[in-house]
């Protein structure tokens, strides 16, 4: 069984209750909902409208990678983590390369995810062209 706590602050503004539910990891991409219902000595008013909030969810768009070094036969890119991993560590980035001409296919699936930087080798020399 899960453990969860509520607590209460107020401010001069507003009262925020956080609701802190133990071990969520099990449900990451899954929905929690949230409504509300206000009493008075008189009654309960009908129940608000919901609040659908996924537990994670997927990380934003890391920023356009930039050049780090380029040869006549390589090109090295470099980028940063996304600002947001939507709650659970990113654990991979899918690398996609579009030669001058081409479309764009997956060059590699990076694993190392202390270093951000990609080495991307051609077998013949690379002579003025934008990718």
């Amino acid at each position: 069984m899960l453990g969860s706590s509520t607590t209460t602050t107020t401010t001069s503004s507003m009262t925020v209750i956080t609701y802190k539910r133990d071990n969520l990891s099990q449900y990451a991409g899954l929905p929690f909902r949230f409504k509300l219902q206000a009493q008075n000595y008189i009654g309960y008013s009908t129940p608000s409208d919901y609040i659908r909030i996924l537990v994670a969810d997927v990380p934003s768009a890391p920023a356009a990678p930039f050049k780090v070094a380029s040869g006549k036969t390589f090109i090295t890119i470099g980028w940063t983590a996304p600002l947001l991993n939507g709650g659970k560590p990113v654990i991979s980035y899918n690398i996609y390369v579009r030669p001058p001409g081409g479309s764009y296919t997956l060059a590699q699936v990076h694993l190392n995810l202390t270093s951000f930087i990609y080495t991307y080798q051609v077998s013949t020399a690379l002579t003025g062209q934008t990718f």
